[in-house]
């Protein structure tokens, strides 16, 4: 085996390790010196909403909003775009290698470009009669994008050469992976490995009906480049056609990133991108909690660029609807808000988040939240419910989900 083989073999390796951690659980409340009292919160059956909570922006300066998401409930696929960041990041890399190129290898140390202050722009349009939908953004593209370029500290005596730089690359990329508790992490992870390990073999994973087909094609780009890339390298590849070959794979997968709703929750509180507490289990009642923020994050959305404003918006129609999980019949009218956003530059990260009060005399039961979020420009919508347990008292909620798992152990 070659030694770009060899260092690929034993970078994938320590990824496939570090994806074996499942990640769970829900976000702490942010405390520290840059911490910000909460955005929006609910706080027992006394809590009053106050509509202008949802429409200050309040974002986190003790720790970058990016580094949150993992923190939440219950982790989805990853996206294209999470691995469009990491691709991304190589290209830059290989370019700065190749301006380097020399007689002789240099050192390599990328400079971080200073972040820009978070923009506290927004512009919020409501429905009448309805709880105004804030969209948040968390970081400007230019901020994530230079917090993200990965640094590497080198001598005159050690330099870095192409294969010591592709493992620590799909090893990135495998990390991004891990943090989903999803079919798709490992199948994300055995194509990079076939791909570079045993091209001969043909691709025919196993269990490629469990995804979705955005996920099944995000899969295979993922297998063919890197396959195609590994051929190039073996055969001599010099950093020029590596660079080309990392901007083909980004304008690729860059096309399968369609419009979604990534990440929907129920929850207490509401401070930044990713910074959220989570009922778990989701469970209501009409004298101790009847109320919940519904948090979504939005993936793939398409701003429209205003030359007379020199800004970058968004306009959005959200739909709430609330019906029986047994039957599918509305038990609720549905409410419908229009959201209208803008910045300076291009957002990355952006949610919806909305309180909904649960009528008191619902018959107690399960139900199921369902929002649909509809780009108005480019007619792209989404959609994404959760079931919630309404009962008489949290006790006779807690004794059910109890006695469901007892019951699921004991089959």
């Amino acid at each position: 085996m070659s030694v770009l083989s060899q260092n690929t073999l034993q970078g994938l390796l320590t990824a496939i390790s570090a994806g074996s951690l499942w990640l769970a659980g829900c976000s702490q409340p942010h405390s520290g010196p840059g911490s910000k009292p909460p955005a929006s919160a609910l706080s027992g059956s006394d809590a009053a909403v106050n509509a202008d909570q949802f429409t200050v922006m309040t974002p986190s300066e003790a720790s970058p909003p990016s580094s949150q998401v993992a923190d939440l409930a219950g982790a989805q696929p990853v996206t294209a775009e999470q691995i469009l960041e990491n691709l991304e990041d190589g290209r830059r890399f290989m370019e700065s290698l190749q301006a380097q190129t020399g007689p002789t290898e240099p050192s390599i140390t990328p400079a971080l470009a200073p972040e820009p202050s978070l923009s506290a722009e927004l512009t919020v349009a409501q429905a009448p009669t309805s709880t105004p939908v804030l969209v948040v953004d968390a970081l400007p593209e230019s901020r994530l994008e230079s917090s993200k370029t990965p640094v590497l500290l080198g001598t005159e005596s050690s330099a870095a050469t192409e294969s010591d730089l592709v493992p620590p690359l799909i090893r990135s990329l495998m990390e991004r992976a891990s943090q989903s508790d999803t079919p798709l992490k490992q199948h994300l992870s055995m194509a990079v490995l076939l791909a570079w390990i045993a091209p001969e073999k043909p691709f025919e994973p196993q269990g490629l009906s469990e995804l979705t087909d955005e996920e099944r094609q995000l899969v295979e780009i993922v297998y063919r480049r890197f396959k195609l890339l590994g051929s190039e390298l073996e055969e001599g590849g010099d950093s020029a056609a590596l660079a080309l070959a990392f901007g083909e794979i980004i304008s690729q997968i860059d096309a399968e990133s369609p419009f979604r709703i990534k990440r929907l929750k129920l929850c207490s509180a509401v401070r930044d991108f990713g910074d959220v507490d989570v009922f778990e289990p989701p469970m209501f009642s009409p004298s101790e909690r009847s109320k919940f923020i519904w948090y979504a994050e939005l993936d793939g959305a398409d701003p429209r660029f205003d030359e007379g404003t020199d800004s970058f918006g968004h306009e959005f129609t959200v739909r709430t609807e609330m019906f029986s999980t047994e039957t599918g019949v509305p038990v609720v009218p549905p409410v419908e808000n229009t959201v209208n956003h803008s910045a300076s530059s291009r957002i990355r990260d952006l949610f919806l988040r909305n309180v909904f009060e649960i009528p008191q005399t619902l018959q107690y039961g399960w139900y199921t939240v369902k929002i649909t979020v509809s780009e108005r420009h480019s007619g792209s919508q989404s959609q994404m419910g959760l079931d919630l347990l309404w009962v008489p008292s949290l006790a006779a909620g807690t004794e059910h989900f109890e006695r469901k798992i007892t019951t699921a152990v004991i089959e």
